[in-house]
C-alpha cells in the first residue's frame, strides 16, 4: 500500500484491530503520551501532516519469567 493511504492512524488502527488474536494486549501512544514517553518520536513526527503513533504490544503471562 502507498505510504500516503497508509497513515500511521490508519496503520495503528489495523495493528490493533489484528492484535488480539496475536498478542496478549496492545497499547497506543500518541499526542501528549507520545511526547511524554517518547520524546524522540514525537520530535520526528512534527514534521509531518499527520501525527506519529506508537502501537506498543505485549504477550504472555506478565509473572512468567523472561
Amino acid at each position: 500500500m502507498p505510504a500516503a493511504d497508509l497513515s500511521p492512524e490508519r496503520l495503528s488502527d489495523e495493528a490493533l484491530a489484528l492484535g488480539p488474536a496475536q498478542w496478549r494486549r496492545g497499547a497506543l501512544h500518541h499526542r501528549e503520551a507520545l511526547r511524554e514517553g517518547y520524546p524522540a518520536i514525537h520530535a520526528v513526527g512534527q514534521a509531518s501532516a499527520v501525527g506519529p503513533r506508537l502501537v506498543d504490544f505485549t504477550w504472555g503471562d506478565p509473572a512468567a519469567r523472561r
